[in-house]
Formats: C-alpha cells, structure tokens, sequence
C-alpha cells in the first residue's frame, strides 16, 4: 500500500493499515494533514471570535482581581490582542508538530523498554496516523463555527457535542468540566487505534499494547486534572 492507501484505510480497515505501517512508516502525509487541520481549525476559530463576549468575560476577569476598567481601557486591551492574534495559528500547528514528535518519542522510549524492536519512524507514523480521527472533529467544528457566523471563546470546547464536557460547567466546576470534557469520542476512537496500532508495530497484540496506551492516556488526563486544580483553569 501507498501512504494515501494506508490513510484512508486507517479510516475504514485499521489492522491493514497498522500492518502496513510495520513494514513502510509512512509519515509525511498524515502528519501534514493534521497540521493543516490544526492550522485550519484555530484560524477560523480566532477569526470568528465573538468580540463582545470577549469584551464581558476580559472585565469580568479584571473585576475578580479587584479592577475596574473603562469602556476606552477595554477597547485598547482588545485592539492589542487583534495584533497579535493572527499568530495563533502557526503558534499551535508548530506545537501540535512538537506534540506529535514528542508523543511518538515517549512510546518509543516506553515499548524500547519492554524489549520492542520498533523503531522511531515506526513509532512516529503509528502516532500520527493514531490521531487522524481528530481530522473529522476538526473539519465539524470548523463547520459548525462558520455555521454560527461567530464563537464564544469559552464555549469553543464544548461547541462540538463530541465529548461529555457540556454537562459541567467550566467555571464553577472546572475539575469535573476537565474530567469529562477528555471524554470525548474522537480521542477515545484515536487511543483505540494507537492501542491497535502499537500492538501491531511490535509484535505485542493489541492486548499488550493496552497497559501502554491506556496507562499514558491516564498520565495524561491526571496531569490536565492537576493542572486545573493548581491553576484553577
């Protein structure tokens, strides 16, 4: 198979796809791909924010500090933020680019330590070609947002029903709004595929892969959690 072959099958035939991979770590494609999802997603989304719910939660954010500001300060605030927010997009596709490196790195590192004989590369495309799933979330949510004509900054994350986040409310339960917004449909699509994807690239089954995957993704969600409860956001 191709790599345009192996993505599509990703989609539809997912053991053919990771069996290919074994012998031909297609990277390129995927990879780029998901960046220009990336790239695609946060420009749409920072130029459809709704300036004037922007405008209510910068002064509520103020105010719970102690601050009042005028209408004149708000308007000067939010001009310089404009400046600069055509660079969100590269910002996040340079760091989804440096997440999916780093992502493949430490399966690498963690299977090397089981006694796996895969390889980076091996590791790599398996991790990209994982995540394709958010490919369909992304491509939803940009719909959904030029459907709407604007976007509550604060809403962004749970404006595509994919995930158990809208049933907790970001503010005043921020832990719990973590915990269930990280249930969402498209990861756990994508940590079924890594768990697949892994057993098959070394050898181990999807069966051996699962404590891995499974233990990482864990990792990662205590992590979010923890950052919420010391941050509070």
């Amino acid at each position: 198979m191709n790599a345009i072959q192996v993505f599509v099958k990703t989609f539809i035939e997912p053991a053919k796809a990771f069996a290919a991979l074994k012998e031909k770590p297609f990277v390129a494609l995927a990879m780029t791909v998901m960046l220009l999802a990336t790239l695609g997603t946060v420009w749409v989304v920072t130029t459809h924010l709704d300036e004037g719910a922007m405008r209510g939660q910068m002064r509520e954010a103020m105010e719970k500090h102690g601050r009042t500001m005028t209408d004149a300060q708000l308007d000067e605030m939010m001009a310089g933020q404009a400046k600069f927010r055509w660079l969100g997009a590269p910002i996040a596709t340079t760091g989804a680019a440096i997440v999916y490196l780093l992502v493949a790195l430490v399966f690498f590192l963690v299977f090397k330590m089981l006694d796996s004989d895969m390889s980076y590369k091996q590791s790599l495309s398996v991790t990209v070609h994982g995540f394709l799933p958010g490919l369909i979330g992304a491509v939803l949510l940009i719909a959904l947002i030029l459907k709407a004509g604007t976007v509550d900054p604060q809403a962004a994350e749970t404006l595509l029903k994919s995930n158990l986040g809208f049933l907790a409310d970001p503010d005043s339960q921020k832990i719990l709004f973590k915990l269930l917004s990280s249930i969402d449909l498209f990861s756990l699509w994508s940590l079924g595929l890594l768990t697949l994807g892994f057993g098959t690239v070394t050898g181990k089954g999807w069966k051996g892969a699962l404590p891995v995957t499974v233990g990482l993704w864990a990792l990662y969600l205590a992590g979010k959690i923890g950052l919420a409860m010391v941050f509070g956001r």
